[in-house]
């Protein structure tokens, strides 16, 4: 077992990484719909399907030496300016920008409704850090996949690679009561996540790995996405013109960023 983890680490992760997220999220959605004779309540535990796979491939392919360099990466804060920047502002950005567009097409879309107190902002964002899938997933997407698959591949190809699993890890949600994916259409998603895929590569590269800055990322796309633009634009939750609007904007400026940032992409990272 241990040869074979050690000669496929890759699809030894995502093996691990399915097992475990898809064996909870169908109990779960079983239970929902009353299809075991026990009830299995929902939760976020699925969501550390990818940090459970990481840590246990690294554990057996590196040993302690590659757990402790999981554990400076989530601790690297020294990077440049221009990754915090992008990292906590691009996604404000984008909603931005559906907002003028949203206005264009429909202005009563865009009657404002009122944030919580900040007491309960900053919890929220903190939560969602850690119970609402960035942690959970970033350990795995770019604190273990993202490295292996770039001592092999360009950074485009690492960037589609990841898209396909990120995309498929998350299918079961779509029939999970509860969770954001929900009754929700798989193409917008899947369009979402081939360019988010794309931003993290660059992100990724751009802050010399640091898993730090990953997360925030991840938890500025879920705490605005999920929390602040449903607060403030009420509308954007029965209709899905915001949404779609921002997932053409957000494909397009990942067009834009693999054009100025091409050599990036298709230059081979030496280890």
């Amino acid at each position: 077992m241990k040869k074979l983890i050690q000669s496929h680490p890759i699809a030894s992760f995502i093996t691990f990484t399915l097992l475990y997220s898809w064996t909870l999220w169908l109990l779960m959605i079983l239970s929902n719909k009353g299809l075991l004779p026990f009830k299995f309540p929902t939760n976020f535990l699925g969501s550390f399907g990818p940090a459970i796979g990481a840590l246990i491939v690294t554990g057996i392919i590196q040993g302690k030496t590659g757990l402790k360099n999981i554990f400076k990466s989530l601790i690297n804060w020294k990077t440049s300016a221009w990754s915090y920047l992008f990292a906590i502002f691009f996604i404000i950005m984008v909603y931005v920008l559906t907002a003028g567009i949203t206005y264009l097409i429909d202005p009563a879309l865009l009657k404002f409704g009122k944030l919580p107190g900040l007491p309960e902002t900053i919890i929220y964002f903190f939560v969602i850090a850690i119970v609402g899938g960035p942690l959970g997933e970033e350990i795995g997407w770019r604190g273990f996949l993202q490295p292996q698959l770039l001592k092999r591949f360009t950074p485009v190809i690492a960037s589609l690679f990841i898209a396909l699993i990120w995309l498929l890890w998350h299918i079961p949600l779509f029939w999970l009561e509860g969770a954001a994916q929900s009754g929700g259409s798989i193409i917008y998603f899947g369009l979402s996540v081939l360019a988010m895929s794309f931003l993290f590569t660059l992100l990724y590269l751009k802050s010399r790995g640091s898993l730090l800055l990953a997360i925030l990322f991840h938890t500025m796309i879920n705490y605005v996405s999920a929390f602040i633009i449903p607060s403030i634009l009420p509308a954007s939750e029965t209709d899905k013109t915001f949404g779609h609007v921002s997932t053409y904007l957000l494909f397009g400026l990942a067009i834009l960023f693999f054009i100025i940032y091409n050599r990036t992409y298709t230059t081979k990272q030496l280890d």
